[in-house]
């Protein structure tokens, strides 16, 4: 319990940091309530719709495509006023030939010409336009033919051209001051006078946009941002009592967060702010036009209204972050570490295995990737890096921090680790910098860097990301990989070099009292210890006549040494050896069991090829056999189905489908389709029906013909329908004199046909007498129906006997496609249809012709098989086995085969093995020449048995005392100091390459 209120605790406090952080970002944040507040708004419904200009709003949901690019705009190209003619000259008003938005330019009333009297001298004449007839001729002709046509054009590609430039300037000012402004694409506009007397006029939705320029081509494209366009929605214009409660938002978000790439499709965004509107209000309305509203009024209203702003970035992303933290907490989440070490007093928990972030350093010195010299207190830091989650370090100027911090950089770069480096001034971020260009300047491309907020420091944050984009764009990750692992290799090897001599350095000072470890096998302790331990043991190992170094592993291992020798001993090797043959690759070879399955193939089919020889008389298998096996696969597979289908329906109860079968397929089969047409008709008007009819009793019609009752009963309906009765005496009508006695002595059900509901009951029954009786005559050739079963029993009698009549009548397209089949085969005549037996022969011919190209292809398998053998078995010196497989395999003979492969995996043993003999004498050949010589004479001998099974002690007995002399060499301090240089030296350059 008292965990749980720490909990508690823990948890109110984290949700306090966090409310006052939002709350203290929400005091520096500027409220913007109008669109007009922003620096630049292009509205879509701005753009003129000329060519040249691509808006997707203009066809939303029309266009696939139309989500890549949001609004394209190609600049115009711009025509000067065509120039008018000489004589219009002075009469011209120059800004109105070159205004387009004007209706008409116009002439001046009047001009004052120079001209030159009798006497010389210059003065000025006034002339009036109403006097100069021509002029005015020539202007109508110029302004009709060229100026109005010119405007026009030019009108149109102005307003494309106020476009381009707006769209230009928004382009410049973002990449001019990206850091500062954001482009955005605004989606619904709300207009709204709220209660509280705001006025509002802002989108609902803005998606991240970008704007590109094609110098090349003068087209400015707006597309969505490279990460997407995450549209998100905005409502910070309104107080939060204005806005939809919390779980409709979280369904508008999750709703606008499934949508971004589908912005245009009116049935995703649409339903968003229709259903935003509609929630906030009863009133509230939503316009997918493109228009923006003229009024603001007190019922909120979206309009789709779409429009490209470029605005001042906001804090509005900590606030969003700020509330899902909240609301995460409130919700019981997990409290993350660091806010639990920030809002109380907690114990630095050590990195655990399981946890996800992995440790930030390591103390192992193989694991340290320091490039500049180190001491003990920064391997100290390292250490604690990998138990802690903080360390801080604190000295005065000059003690070497930034030295400590440029070599934790070093190291958790290669460790795989981002590292960000920070201080409350931008000095001591340049002078770590500095320090890093000037000691390691292979890791400052690696870094990107923001030193302060002016206009340089972005430029230079530019510069460095683009460095680090074009490093990854030429970055091989094979080839890095394998450079890597060449230099981990190389320091793991410089680093053990340098631990090797620090141990000799200090076994050199501690002579007499220093252990060494187990070394060379099991030689461990002082310096006397081991020279003590090499002289009892000099007796009992051979000198070796190859001196190894005290580098030297072993070339094989006693087990190996004595392999060797076996090989060296075996006479079946030696045997093979002197034969000179080549042995063959058994994996190359086929197996005994897959030229006993070719073979097998091959006898079958060869067999049920004989089992049909008589069929391959017939005149039908000559065109078979010629046809194409496509052709030859459909015309079996027709004939197939169509004699399956055939035979399943002339084994039917009755015995008429077997007739009818044969008959369709003889081409009689009109009269079976008039039969199931005409019994389908009339059944359609019976079924629902007949139970009502049976279950509707009729009396009183005695011997009257039906079909008479039916004539009366149907007269007099239309007498009744038409607003009269039965009448009386003589003044009965006709219908009714003659329906007298459907009232007096028929009765429907018991009651007397004398209404309307009766006469119809009597009509619908006898219909269906009508129709069945009709029917029973239609099937009566062929099938017999009982007239006094039921209505039902009837119908349920025809019913079956459709199935097979329809069954029957499809095998009429069955057969049209095996015509079609036959008619591919050239030369092929056609069967007699209605004969089974034909239609039998034609397939077993056409099976006939598989079978013969079964046993060609088991034939060329087997040949196929015999050449890739033939091509092993002639290589030069090839083993003679390998003629036997060839022999037998010709021969069909499996058993003799198998044996054969058995002589011929046995002989790649022995080759396998001269392999491996020569290999291992190799290996000591390079390492022990003279060792190696001797035992390739002498290998017979059986001293080699217990020298074989002490190999690798007296190897490395005679390393030791190399180690040993080495040591003992007066000399050896000044060399080990040399090599000790040299190790830490390729140690800091391999660190700081990798």
């Amino acid at each position: 319990m008292p965990e749980l209120q720490d909990m508690d605790v823990t948890r109110a406090r984290a949700v306090a940091l966090y409310t006052f952080l939002k709350e203290f970002t929400e005091l520096r944040t500027k409220t913007v309530r109008s669109v007009d507040q922003y620096d630049q708004v292009l509205w879509f419904s701005d753009v003129p719709e000329q060519p040249g200009c691509d808006c997707a709003a203009r066809h939303r949901g029309r266009d696939e495509e139309n989500g890549e690019v949001w609004l394209e705009i190609h600049q115009p190209r711009l025509v000067s006023a065509p120039k008018p003619p000489a004589e219009l000259e002075p009469w011209l008003v120059r800004e109105q030939i070159t205004d387009s938005s004007i209706e008409m330019p116009e002439l001046r009333d009047e001009i004052e010409l120079p001209i030159q009297d009798e006497s010389g001298e210059k003065r000025f004449e006034r002339r009036a336009i109403r006097d100069w007839l021509d002029i005015k001729e020539s202007w109508g002709r110029y302004v009709e033919a060229r100026w109005w046509p010119w405007a026009e054009a030019d009108r149109r590609a102005q307003s494309v051209q106020r476009a381009y430039t707006q769209l230009f300037s928004i382009y410049q000012k973002q990449q001019r001051l990206g850091e500062q402004y954001e482009v955005v694409l605004g989606l619904g506009l709300l207009s709204w006078r709220t209660s509280d007397g705001q006025e509002i006029r802002r989108h609902l939705v803005a998606a991240r946009a970008n704007v590109a320029f094609d110098a090349a081509r003068s087209i400015m494209t707006v597309r969505p941002a490279g990460e997407g366009a995450q549209p998100l929605l905005e409502q910070d214009m309104l107080n939060p009592e204005l806005r939809p409660d919390p779980e409709q938002l979280r369904a508008f978000e999750t709703q606008l967060a499934e949508v971004s790439s589908q912005l245009w499709d009116p049935a995703f965004m649409d339903a968003i702010l229709a259903g935003w509107v509609h929630s906030v209000s009863p009133r509230g309305i939503y316009d997918e036009g493109l228009s923006r509203p003229d009024k603001i009024l007190s019922d909120p209203q979206v309009h789709l209204a779409p429009a490209l702003i470029l605005r001042r970035r906001t804090e509005r992303s900590y606030l969003r972050a700020f509330d899902e933290i909240i609301r995460q907490l409130e919700s019981g989440a997990s409290i993350p570490p660091g806010v639990s070490r920030f809002v109380t007093i907690t114990e630095d928990p050590v990195h655990s295995r399981d946890q996800q972030d992995p440790p930030s350093a390591s103390t192992s010195a193989d694991d340290m990737y320091f490039p500049l010299e180190s001491n003990e207190a920064q391997r100290q830091i390292l250490a604690r890096l990998a138990s802690h989650q903080g360390v801080l370090v604190q000295g005065p100027p000059g003690t070497g921090k930034s030295h400590t911090i440029v070599n934790l950089i070093c190291h958790l770069l290669a460790s795989g680790q981002r590292i960000l480096v920070t201080s409350h001034t931008a000095r001591a971020l340049k002078v770590l910098q500095r320090f890093i260009r000037e000691k390691l300047p292979e890791i400052s491309p690696l870094a990107v860097v923001l030193l302060g907020d002016d206009l340089d420091a972005l430029h230079a944050m530019e510069d460095s990301v683009q460095g680090i984009t074009d490093y990854q764009n030429r970055w091989e990750p094979n080839v890095s990989a394998q450079r890597i692992e060449e230099l981990e290799a190389q320091l793991i090897q410089a680093r053990r070099e340098e631990a090797k001599v620090l141990s000799d350095l200090r076994a050199i000072r501690e002579r007499e009292t220093y252990v060494h470890p187990a070394q060379f096998g099991a030689y461990e302790g002082t310096l006397q210890t081991i020279a003590t331990r090499l002289r009892e043991e000099e007796n009992g190992f051979e000198r070796l006549e190859d001196r190894p170094t005290e580098w030297q592993e072993p070339p094989l291992s006693s087990q190996q040494f004595q392999d060797l020798l076996v090989l060296l001993r075996d006479a079946e090797l030696n045997e093979w050896q002197s034969t000179g043959w080549n042995a063959l690759e058994c994996r190359a070879l086929p197996s005994p069991k897959d030229v006993a399955v070719l073979v097998n193939r091959e006898v079958l089919a060869q067999e049920e090829y004989d089992r049909v020889a008589h069929v391959r008389s017939r005149p039908e298998y000559a065109p078979l056999a010629a046809a194409t096996t496509e052709n030859r696969e459909r015309l079996i597979r027709e004939i197939s189905e169509l004699l399956v289908q055939a035979d399943q329906i002339s084994q039917h109860l009755h015995a008429w489908p077997k007739q009818a079968v044969r008959e369709i397929l003889g081409d009689h089969d009109r009269a079976w389709r008039d039969l199931l047409d005409v019994t389908k008709a009339h059944l359609s008007q019976t079924a629902g029906r007949a139970r009502w009819a049976d279950e509707t009793p009729i009396s009183g019609l005695g011997e009257r013909d039906h079909h008479e009752v039916r004539a009366d009963a149907e007269a007099m309906l239309a007498h009744m329908e038409s607003g009269r009765g039965w009448g009386l005496g003589w003044f009965r009508a006709g219908p009714a004199k003659r329906a007298q006695y459907l009232r007096r002595d028929v009765k429907v059900a018991g009651k007397a046909c004398a209404t309307p509901e009766e006469l119809k009951s009597l009509i619908s029954w006898l219909d269906v007498e009508n129709r069945l009786g009709m029917l029973r005559e239609r099937w009566a050739h062929v099938h017999h129906i009982a007239a006094a079963s039921a209505f039902s029993t009837q119908v349920h009698d025809l019913e079956d006997l459709c199935e097979p009549l329809e069954s029957a009548l499809a095998l009429y397209e069955r057969k049209l496609q095996a015509r079609a089949a036959i008619q591919t085969v050239s030369g092929l005549s056609e069967p007699i249809w209605h004969e089974p037996d034909q239609l039998q022969w034609l397939r077993d011919c056409a099976a006939a012709v598989d079978l013969n190209l079964g046993v060609h292809d088991a034939a060329a398998a087997l040949a196929q098989t015999r050449e890739q053998l033939a091509v092993q078995v002639s290589q030069t010196c090839a083993d003679p086995a390998g003629k036997d497989l060839l022999r037998a395999l010709e021969a069909r003979d499996v058993r003799g085969y198998e044996e054969s492969y058995s002589r011929v995996c046995r002989n790649e043993q022995f080759a396998n093995g001269l392999m491996c003999r020569e290999s291992l004498l190799s290996q000591l050949r390079g390492c022990a020449p003279l060792l190696g010589n001797e035992l390739a004479r002498t290998f017979k001998d059986e001293a080699w048995d217990r020298r074989a099974s002490r190999f690798e002690a007296a190897w490395n007995w005679a390393r030791t005392v190399v180690w040993l002399e080495r040591l003992s060499d007066p000399g050896a301090e000044q060399q080990l100091r040399i090599q000790l240089d040299s190790a830490r030296g390729r140690i800091r350059n391999r660190l700081v390459t990798v």
